[in-house]
């Protein structure tokens, strides 16, 4: 009875133990970390982190094939020191250049020129998770006459 009950108590700390290590094995460094750039359709040119999602609701488009403003959201979990060092690695890769960046009460900007548009991307947090801000639209040193931005319902 003695060898049966300490054999138990074996099993039960083994299954324990093996319990407890995998439950410490569901929150990795690299769930927090932002992923490899993707495209989304309608920013072109501007590399996103994978894990982010637009917010559809809170974000608008307009393009008319050679000029395009974008004011658009995305959320996603990546911490933003982690967003952040992937737009500096990144937005080069698009063909920006970063022209001026500031961390102002925890919220990350970024602003980058192209030959013919201008791009602001914010980070900041958003609940649990992370949200950007990215914000398209031409250059005023582009050369071409822009037209005024769109105007947007409720404005």
């Amino acid at each position: 009875m003695h060898s049966r009950r300490r054999m138990t108590w074996s099993v039960l700390f083994t299954f324990s133990a093996l319990l407890a290590s995998g439950c410490a094995g569901g929150s990795t460094v690299s769930d927090t970390r932002a992923g490899s750039p993707v495209q989304h359709p309608v920013l072109q040119n501007v590399p996103l982190p994978g894990g982010f999602e637009l917010v559809d609701d809170r974000s608008r488009i307009s393009s008319n094939g050679q000029i395009r403003f974008a004011q658009c959201e995305f959320s996603g979990r990546a911490e933003r020191t982690s967003v952040y060092e992937f737009f500096k690695n990144y937005m080069p890769t698009g063909g920006w250049s970063l022209q001026d960046e500031r961390l102002i009460g925890g919220v990350y900007e970024l602003r980058y020129g192209s030959p013919t548009e201008r791009c602001d991307v914010r980070i900041s947090r958003s609940g649990r998770g992370t949200r950007i801000d990215i914000e398209v639209r031409p250059s005023a040193d582009s050369g071409e006459a822009a037209p005024p931005p769109p105007k947007w319902p409720g404005n």
